[in-house]
């Protein structure tokens, strides 16, 4: 294994998280919105990880990976302001609809906003 294979390998860098073997580092997480859930556990991902530290947050191909419109570096904290945020690609999709053309053909679009 070399040093890049290794540094792909291990969780890089956990910062100031909430430690997740402490149970009281998660008291108010009955509030948390699905958000902060998914921030929380995708921070943690060793290959967001390496993908924020490589690629950056303009990134749109990497993002979409892993559900995101940008990359937003492993590293920051969960902010409340990012519930206002479409950060999520699930998000970004308001509407689904879909017609039939006169040759019989279906053909479905997605509305973004």
């Amino acid at each position: 294994m070399n040093a890049k294979q290794y540094a792909d390998a291990i969780v890089l860098d956990q910062g100031p998280r909430r430690n997740w073997m402490d149970e009281a580092s998660y008291v108010d997480h009955q509030k948390w919105s699905y958000k902060q859930w998914a921030w929380h556990f995708l921070q943690r991902n060793p290959e967001y990880q390496a993908a924020s530290i490589r690629t950056g947050p303009n990134s749109v191909e990497h993002a979409a990976k892993f559900g995101r419109t940008s990359l937003k570096p492993y590293n920051q904290q969960y902010l409340k302001a990012e519930d206002d945020n479409k950060c999520w690609l699930v998000e970004r999709v308001s509407n689904m609809d879909g017609c039939y053309l006169a040759r019989g053909r279906a053909l479905t679009y997605e509305l973004e906003c």
